[in-house]
Formats: C-alpha cells, sequence, structure tokens
C-alpha cells in the first residue's frame, strides 16, 4: 500500500499545438494549457500508426554515417526522451554524446494503475541498442488525466510501482521518469507522497536505480515542497520550455534566456534561480531544453507582438531546413531583451517563429556549466534528425573536449532589460582555462537594500577569499582575479527589488583590447544609396546582430545573425530593403551575443 502523508506539490503545465516531424497543422487556440509532452503524445496515438515503417515513412526518416567522437567523453548529464514515434532515428544518434535515453512511454490508466500502452517497451531494439552503446535507459511514465482516479486508489498506486519494478528488470534498465502533469492543487498533496512513496520502493526493489520527475518549469502557485523531494528523487528534469505556448496572447520564446517583457518574466534563468532559491541541490537539476519552435501569426512585424491566432509546433529540423519558405536567415531576428531569435515573414499577415539554435543553446550550456548542474535535457531525440549542429555544440560544451569561456557578459536573472526578484538565494562560478586569471567589469550594480547581496569570491566557491560585497551604494569598481575562477552568491529578501547586475569578464586570452568597443565598426560607403559594408575590427565579439532604425526610433530593418570570425570581418548590406530606405538618417544598432553593443549613424541618399 503507499502510505499517505500531508505535503504539498503543485504541477505547472504547458500549451503547445502539434506538429508531426514533416506535417503542420491548422492553428487554433487552446484556452486551457496542455503540455507538449501530452499533446504530441495524443496526436500520435490518434495516428494509430504502430510499426517502425510507418513513422520512419511519415518522419522521412534516412539513415546517417556517425563521426566519431568517442574522445570526447561526457562530463554532464545529457537525458533525452525518445518518443516511440521517432522510429529509426535513434540509428542516427550520437550515443557517445547521450548518457541516458528516456523511452516515452508507459500510458497510466489511472483506474488500475496498468499501462494502456506502453508502446513495445519490452521488445523496443532501441533499449538494446543503447544499452549496447553504454547509454543508460529510463522508462517514461505518463499520466495526464483522471488524477483524481488515480490517487484516490491506493490498489492503482501499488500496482502502478509493481508493474514499474518488473518491466525495468526486463530491460535491465537503469531508471524510470514520473511525468504527471495537470494535477490540481487540490490533489498537491497525495501526488507529492506518491512520488515519495514511488522513489523509496524502487530505490528498495533496485539498487541504484535513477528515479526522476518531469517537473514544471514554473510552480505557478509556489506550492513545491522541493527539500523533501530532493531527499527522495535522483534528479529533476525540468522542462525549461513552452513558457510561451499555442494559446498565449503573446508570440514570445519557447524557452528563452531571460524574460521579454516585464509584464510576463519567466524565462530559463528565472526558471534555474527558482529551483535553487528553494532549495534544489544543484547536482540534481537536469534542464530540459526544447528541440522545436513554434510560429504564431501576429499583429505585427517585430517582437513582441499580440498574437492574433493559435501557434503551430514546428520540429527544429523543419524550421532550420526552411521550411515552406519562411524560415530562412534573410528573415531571422533577434529579441534583446530575452536573447531569442525569430523568423518574421507575411503570408496573409504577419507571422512570428521563434527557435532556439546554436547561439541560444550555447547560453543555456554555459548557465549549466557556471552553475554546476546536473546536465541538460532534450525534448524531443530525433526532432534534429538530419542536422549535426546540435550534437556538435553537446561535444563542444558539455565534454572533456569543452573550451573555457574566456569572455562574456554576466546577469542575474532578469537579464539585460529587467531586474532580479525577490527571494532569490543562488551561487554560480565562472571558471576559465587553468594559468589565466579574470578581469571583472561591473557595468551596473543596483540593489534595493542592504538585504539585497551579491558576493564575490576570489576561487572556485564561497569558501574562497572574498573580493567584494555589493550591496545598494557600493561603488562597484573592476576587480582582477588570483586564478582561473571567480564565485558569486546573490540573494535577496522579499522586501522590494532592484535593477540588478551585470558584469562583462575577460581574461588574457581573449587579448586585453577584446571589448567590443565603438571604435570596431566602420561603415563603406557612407552616405549608401543601394548598400553598404560592414566592418569589424579584430576585437570583435563572435555572434552579432543588427537592426536599423530610421530617425523616429522605428525599426526599419532587422538583419539575421552574424559571426565574426577574425580574418573575415567584412559583412556586405545590399538588397531590396535598403535600396527602398528613403534618403535620410539612420542608426544602426549591432549587439553582440556577449551583450555589448554599439550604434552606427548612417546616411541614406
Amino acid at each position: 500500500m503507499v502510505n499517505v502523508s500531508v505535503t504539498r506539490f503543485s504541477i505547472y503545465f504547458s500549451a503547445i499545438f502539434i506538429l508531426t516531424a514533416f506535417t503542420i497543422f491548422p492553428s487554433y487556440r487552446i484556452m486551457a494549457q496542455v503540455s507538449i509532452h501530452r499533446e504530441q503524445s495524443e496526436y500520435y496515438r490518434s495516428l494509430g500508426l504502430k510499426s517502425v515503417a510507418r513513422f520512419d515513412s511519415l518522419n522521412d526518416f534516412t539513415p546517417m554515417r556517425i563521426p566519431a567522437d568517442d574522445t570526447c567523453s561526457l562530463r554532464k548529464m545529457v537525458f533525452g526522451y525518445h518518443p516511440y514515434w521517432a522510429g529509426s532515428q535513434y540509428l542516427n544518434y550520437r550515443w557517445n554524446l547521450l548518457s541516458d535515453l528516456c523511452f516515452f512511454s508507459y500510458e497510466v490508466d489511472p483506474a488500475t494503475g496498468n499501462a494502456t500502452t506502453t508502446h513495445d517497451w519490452e521488445t523496443a531494439t532501441v533499449i538494446d541498442t543503447a544499452q549496447a552503446h553504454g547509454t543508460r535507459v529510463h522508462l517514461c511514465i505518463t499520466s495526464f488525466r483522471s488524477h483524481q482516479l488515480f490517487f484516490s486508489n491506493p490498489q492503482a498506486q501499488q500496482q502502478l510501482i509493481s508493474n514499474t519494478i518488473s518491466l525495468l528488470k526486463l530491460r535491465n534498465a537503469d531508471g524510470v521518469n514520473l511525468d504527471f502533469e495537470a494535477v490540481p492543487s487540490s490533489l498537491s498533496a497525495y501526488y507529492n507522497d506518491f512520488l515519495v512513496a514511488f522513489a523509496d520502493s524502487l530505490h528498495a526493489s533496485i539498487p541504484g536505480c535513477l528515479v526522476s520527475m518531469a517537473s514544471p518549469a514554473v510552480d505557478w502557485d509556489y506550492d513545491l515542497d522541493m527539500p523533501e523531494l530532493s531527499e527522495h528523487l535522483d534528479f529533476f528534469m525540468i522542462m525549461a520550455y513552452d513558457y510561451y505556448w499555442n494559446g498565449s496572447s503573446t508570440a514570445g520564446p519557447v524557452a528563452g534566456m531571460f524574460p521579454m517583457t516585464g509584464s510576463y518574466n519567466y524565462s530559463v534563468a528565472r526558471t534555474v534561480s527558482w529551483y535553487l532559491s528553494r532549495g534544489v541541490p544543484r547536482e540534481k537539476m537536469v534542464l530540459g531544453l526544447p528541440y522545436y519552435g513554434r510560429d504564431w501569426p501576429t499583429v505585427k512585424e517585430y517582437a513582441p507582438s499580440a498574437a492574433s491566432g493559435g501557434g503551430s509546433a514546428l520540429t527544429y529540423r523543419q524550421i532550420r531546413n526552411n521550411y515552406a519558405g519562411h524560415y530562412s536567415d534573410n528573415y531571422l531576428h533577434f529579441e534583446p531583451n530575452s536573447f531569442a531569435n525569430y523568423y518574421s515573414y507575411r503570408t496573409d499577415g504577419w507571422h512570428q517563429c521563434f527557435l532556439d539554435d546554436v547561439h541560444s543553446f550555447n547560453r543555456y550550456y554555459n548557465l549549466v556549466n557556471r552553475f554546476g548542474l546536473k546536465g541538460i535535457g532534450i525534448w524531443a531525440l530525433g526532432y534534429d534528425d538530419g542536422r549535426a549542429e546540435l550534437w556538435d555544440m553537446i561535444r563542444d560544451k558539455l565534454t572533456g573536449c569543452a573550451f573555457a569561456v574566456c569572455e562574456d557578459s554576466l546577469y542575474d536573472a532578469g537579464g539585460p532589460a529587467f531586474g532580479y526578484e525577490n527571494n532569490e538565494d543562488y551561487r554560480f562560478t565562472v571558471a576559465v582555462k587553468p594559468g589565466d586569471d579574470i578581469f571583472l567589469e561591473f557595468d551596473q550594480v543596483s540593489m534595493d537594500d542592504s538585504n539585497d547581496t551579491l558576493f564575490v569570491y576570489d576561487g572556485p566557491d564561497d569558501s574562497s577569499p572574498l573580493i567584494n560585497t555589493f550591496v545598494a551604494g557600493t561603488v562597484a569598481g573592476p576587480v582582477h582575479s588570483a586564478g582561473n575562477a571567480v564565485s558569486f552568491h546573490f540573494k535577496s529578501d522579499d522586501a522590494g527589488t532592484g535593477g540588478g547586475w551585470k558584469i562583462h569578464y575577460r581574461c588574457p586570452s581573449a587579448g586585453i583590447d577584446h571589448i567590443c568597443s565603438l571604435d570596431q565598426a566602420s561603415v563603406f560607403p557612407n552616405p549608401f544609396s543601394a548598400g553598404f559594408t560592414l566592418s569589424l575590427s579584430s576585437r570583435a565579439c563572435g555572434e552579432f546582430y543588427c537592426t536599423i532604425f530610421d530617425g523616429s526610433g522605428r525599426k526599419a530593418i532587422n538583419r539575421r545573425s552574424l559571426n565574426f570570425t577574425p580574418g573575415n570581418n567584412s559583412y556586405p548590406f545590399f538588397d531590396k530593403a535598403l535600396s527602398a530606405l528613403p534618403p535620410g538618417i539612420y542608426l544602426m544598432s549591432i549587439v553582440f551575443g556577449n551583450g555589448r553593443s554599439q550604434v552606427v549613424k548612417l546616411l541614406k541618399q
């Protein structure tokens, strides 16, 4: 029997409109939020497809030659959901870059605890293949409705526990992931107690078994008893996506590093701060990230814009392969508050499609490394099938082949546009390669009062020597570390917030002048008529985005994300849009990937 004690746990769930790997369905607006896990599960069940061959045909699957990356060993967990509708796409997985595969899913019958289907868990070849490559295997258990029926039935709960133990032993599996969503707050205590009982039973029956849950990006009711759950679960697979869903009134980032607007301030950075501030150990946090984007019809061309209809979800592969011709780099824009990329195009009206790409994943993985999180999660494996860049990003950021980030900008969880929240309490570390030191410049430190504090330590943790304590009124001068690591501890009380902090760091490997200053950019010809060439000095900072404003401050043109590479630092801007601009004075804003920016004056003749 499952013991019940009084605890609290409230599930957040989000919404998405379903898209197959290659087919867009008509948009519609759903007022109730439904998670992408549930929506896609229900859609594929409705197709009635059973065989791997049928799914392969649907996915247009083609086997690929997989590059050998055996010399790059993972240093973080990479936990990927393998939905049964992925078919044979697992043959294209780069197994040495995937530590954990989670088979999706055992669908719970709430009346009995038995499975309505396991989608052939008992015989699925993907499990044998994963184990042959040394990848751990987990069974995902899903329950999306009729929770009252399940949680009022101890026999059904015990049956699910018993079945899970048997199925894990049958396939010699390593763990189980519980994905219960839309649990009403009135049942939160029962759900919390079931999680504890489930984890304790699995651990007792299968020593070394990893028990996790698909946990919400945001707990809307602040009702999670995270310290208690942390004692029993091995990790939390945090669904850091669907901040903006198909029923959102505004089009916005599926994930997004920082908030896009002050009125809706949820984001990946906020999620990480929320979990850490509520006592979840960093070594039990897996940051789940989206291998999909979403397209909305919108009122305006540029973000943020109200949505004029429901959104549609598309896979990473679809968008990057320019599905329907809407997602070319000529339509790509950068939203500077959230650091999110989006495509804007016009058909019968404006559309915006937000997608996380290698630039945003680079930022997420930097966050995972700096905060010392357990690793990353993927919804869902196969959504990038046929493209290598996201696998390459895992190799370059989360393995022994990773390179140290020698220059970047650091922000509180509000990002470049917004401040911090009440009751935050978290730590992180910036480390560069051994032998280097770190130079810190404090672009902004704005605290509400003396109880909101940023501590800076000269070393890998907060037992290192204290460099400075920043509170309201502290003058923030530059800091030079003694070694190759600097650690930070930020905490705020519940009595108000401030503008927060923005810090730029660099090390000698970046070059003493590698600071993205105004004199780096030049434009020729200027004045221009048909177009111009932008040149950047050898001190420029990685990726950048350009926006041209007219004299009234209205956006005239957005240009795609560009990447600076020394020795190839000239970028032609010649197109119909520039030619069509009326004569006058314009300003070009250049925003670099590390948050630095500059403005160049243009004259159109």
